[in-house]
Formats: C-alpha cells, structure tokens, sequence
C-alpha cells in the first residue's frame, strides 16, 4: 500500500511540473507543449485535428 502512495506521489508532482516546461524556438508545438516565447505559428486550420506548428 506504501508503496502505491509513493508511485502516485511522484506520478502526480510529474503531471504538477509539466505545465512549467516549454519548447524552445525551432521546434514544433501544440496545444501541449507551449513555446517558450509565447509565440506558436500554426499552418492549417487552428483548432482542427493537425493544429501542429513551430515555435518562433
């Protein structure tokens, strides 16, 4: 049981810390992985299923 807790203790600070991570300029970015610079260029339709861009 002790060790379930522990397993669901690092699993739920792993899901905490994920939103502060961002994906440096150059690399592709989604709904998920925000750009660090804020700025994520889209081609295609925004918000359809390949809503897949670059960070600039």
């Amino acid at each position: 049981m002790r060790l379930t807790y522990l397993l669901l203790s690092v699993f739920v600070a792993t899901v905490a810390a994920a939103p502060k991570q961002c994906t440096p300029n150059g690399l592709p970015c989604d709904s998920q992985t925000p750009c660090c610079s804020k700025v994520c260029v889209v081609k295609g339709d925004i918000g359809g299923p390949n809503e897949n861009g670059t960070c600039r």
